[in-house]
């Protein structure tokens, strides 16, 4: 159960910068594709 916390926490962390993004016109296509493989990865890692 460990990891998932971890995982959760980074998840978080990783929103937090995404929302700081999210104001930046030039960033936001960026992150969009970011957090897509993000949430391929922690998908990946929550099922295994």
């Amino acid at each position: 159960m460990r990891k998932a916390t971890a995982a959760a926490a980074s998840i978080s962390r990783e929103a937090n910068r995404q929302i700081e993004n999210a104001t930046n016109p030039e960033a936001q296509t960026y992150t969009k594709k970011n957090f897509a493989s993000s949430c391929q990865k922690w998908s990946r890692v929550f099922s295994e």
